[in-house]
């Protein structure tokens, strides 16, 4: 579930789906959104409820990323990480010389968002 500093108050979908298969430690997934209201919750963006805590190495590779609807100035890529010990996704952007977490304000009500990925567990 996506959420704002850790809040979800008025957001609204038309797509929220996620699938996953777990083979051995390693569990492959993916997770599409599509908003119709991004709501009012404010902070970061995360999104929870993944199936498997992740392995406290947090190790993660991702094989696709979709891109947000406003990514902050001077950046030139989304990308997500999981939490180490966590079923978290952070999501964020990065520039040619910084990286910054992505916030409320860098989505809008029709934001599409496709996360596909793999993580060990524990």
């Amino acid at each position: 579930m996506l959420n704002f500093g850790g809040g979800t108050t008025g957001i609204t979908y038309s797509t929220q789906t996620g699938k996953y298969w777990k083979i051995g430690p390693v569990v492959y997934f993916n997770v599409s959104i599509t908003l119709t209201n991004k709501g009012s919750s404010t902070g970061a963006a995360n999104i929870t409820g993944l199936p498997f805590t992740s392995a406290n190495d947090g190790f993660f590779m991702f094989d696709s990323l979709s891109t947000i609807a406003s990514l902050p100035a001077s950046t030139t890529q989304f990308y997500a990480y999981i939490a180490p010990a966590t079923s978290t996704l952070v999501l964020g952007a990065q520039g040619s010389a910084n990286q910054t977490g992505l916030t409320n304000a860098n989505f809008a009500n029709n934001t599409y968002l496709t996360i596909t990925g793999f993580y060990w567990v524990s």
